[in-house]
């Protein structure tokens, strides 16, 4: 039966994730006084998930994130972030859960990505931000809030700029996205409808 997928897979995570946070490099990229663009793409960035059901947790993720951030410095209120996410990259560690993920809930064919496009950022605290933004799932668009902590600003071997951060919230209902197993499935494996994200990510600077 369907509600078996959900059984197999209840081990910790260390990393955590959610989308919009790469708006977090505003605070690392303000300091610095200049004008600054993020990318964000490559297994360094790990988007993931969270939900509830009968016998425990289902923690998921997603790959080949891929993110913009443009950031001005003298007004961070004007600056934006820009995520795409394949649908087709959600994996649980369970091949035959996984497929009925892309098939019957995200239905990826019809759906390939997810995104997020943020609206604003507001400064919380020395290396912390609230970013408020929309994200697109399943066809369907809906408001989200993500609360974003730096991580720090380094260079790598080849003396690049490297930001990281890590963010938490980003607590959304899957029914509000259309995202709803058959009512047998619902009814039999007590499936949660909060959905939590959260994002361990680094980007590197491209200009």
């Amino acid at each position: 039966m369907r509600s078996k997928l959900f059984r197999r897979y209840n081990r910790p995570r260390q990393r955590f994730a959610t989308f919009g946070t790469v708006a977090l490099l505003l605070l690392a990229a303000t300091a610095h006084g200049e004008a600054r663009r993020y990318e964000v793409a490559g297994s360094k960035t790990l988007v993931q998930f969270q939900l509830r059901h009968l016998l425990g947790t289902v923690v998921g993720r997603f790959h080949e994130v891929k993110a913009v951030l443009e950031v001005d410095p003298n007004a961070p209120e004007h600056s934006s972030v820009s995520v795409t996410i394949p649908s087709r990259t959600v994996e649980t560690d369970n091949r035959t859960r996984d497929k009925h993920l892309r098939t019957e809930l995200f239905e990826v064919a019809k759906y390939p990505t997810i995104t997020f496009r943020s609206r604003s950022v507001t400064r919380t605290g020395r290396d912390q931000a609230d970013v408020l933004g929309d994200l697109t799932l399943h066809g369907v668009t809906k408001p989200l809030l993500l609360h974003v902590t730096s991580l720090g600003v380094s260079k790598n071997s080849a003396g690049v700029e490297i930001s990281r951060w890590r963010a938490t919230g980003g607590t959304f209902k899957r029914r509000d996205f259309g995202l709803v197993w058959s009512k047998g499935v619902e009814a039999i494996s007590m499936i949660g409808d909060d959905i939590t994200l959260k994002i361990e990510a680094e980007a590197v600077r491209s200009e």
